[in-house]
């Protein structure tokens, strides 16, 4: 079975597969940059979104501290790689369906 991608949808994923390299470089790289806080992962990515990944256990926050309000903090390369799964997904879905 063959799949016909617009040369759009294709390069949206050529993007977001270019994104995801250079975060997971820097996390190789510099561990330290990888992270954002969990306000700032809600801005980028949106708050429903990283909600959903971390109901599916997509995810998983890391928090610095034991209390309750400790911050929580995400890796923005694992944020990228399931932002552009889902991205991808809807894409190749799109298509199946319409051939």
């Amino acid at each position: 079975m063959s799949l016909i991608i617009e040369l759009a949808e294709l390069k949206a994923i050529i993007e977001d597969a270019a994104k995801v390299a250079v975060a997971a470089y820097i996390r190789e790289k510099t561990p330290a940059r990888d992270r954002i806080s969990q306000r700032k992962a809600y801005e980028m990515f949106g708050e429903s979104r990283v909600k959903g990944w971390v109901s599916r256990r997509q995810i998983r926050p890391i928090r610095e501290g034991d209390a309750r309000n400790s911050t929580c903090y995400y890796s923005i390369a694992d944020l990228r790689t399931l932002l552009a799964t889902e991205n991808a997904q809807v894409i190749i879905n799109r298509r199946r369906k319409a051939v």
